[in-house]
């Protein structure tokens, strides 16, 4: 019950943030075929200083990233799941991925980026459907302490005026499994091998001992 309230909470407060706009914002709104609660989540996104200067329209756009904003599940989306389930799942399926390269914008076995792996990982093993970039999985599921990581959470990262975000699964004892650039495809890394660009952990499952 406890855990309930908490998702809830957290499903509630993080709702809020996203519909409360100022009204100076409305003003930019005039126009535009974007409605008050897309622009509140694009806000977000709008982190770079190059990205700052569009309009929403012209950032949507650039991104397309408007119908995964509707597609986004701001709450934990399946029943518990056994940590012997978990850990039986992402080792086939690492297995089965392993000598997949890294393609920036790739979404298949001829290539993957790292958001696409994250996807498919979780579509594929328990019909749990994120979205397909960084921009908006971080906006999936609940909000979690870095310190408090368990199985199955996703953990994100980014560089300063970087447009291109980067995610991992954490797999536990430190360490998470992620389709990346730098290895050139899809491995496991400490976590703490990127402490300089952490930027923020969300959970998606609700993994039970």
């Amino acid at each position: 019950m406890e855990f309930k309230n908490k998702v809830f909470l957290s499903s509630l407060i993080l709702f809020s943030s996203l519909t409360n706009l100022e009204a100076n914002i409305i003003d930019k709104l005039k126009g535009k075929n974007i409605d008050l609660y897309e622009t509140s989540v694009l806000d977000k996104f709008k982190e770079n200083d190059s990205d700052k200067k569009l309009s929403y329209s012209e950032y949507a756009k650039k991104y397309d990233v408007l119908n995964e904003i509707h597609e986004t599940n701001y709450q934990i989306t399946s029943a518990p799941i056994p940590k012997y389930e978990f850990k039986h799942k992402i080792n086939t399926f690492y297995s089965k991925m392993k000598d997949v390269k890294y393609v920036f914008g790739g979404a298949s076995v001829d290539g993957i980026d790292c958001s696409a792996f994250i996807r498919k990982f979780y579509q594929d093993e328990f019909n749990v459907k994120l979205t397909r970039s960084t921009h908006t999985q971080v906006y999936e599921g609940i909000p979690i302490d870095r310190n408090e990581l368990q199985l199955g959470d996703l953990i994100f990262f980014k560089e300063k005026n970087r447009v291109s975000n980067h995610v991992g699964i954490y797999i536990g004892n430190g360490k998470m499994l992620h389709s990346s650039s730098g290895r050139k495809g899809i491995g496991i890394d400490y976590v703490s091998k990127f402490d300089h660009i952490y930027w923020t952990s969300r959970r998606v499952l609700d993994i039970r001992s």
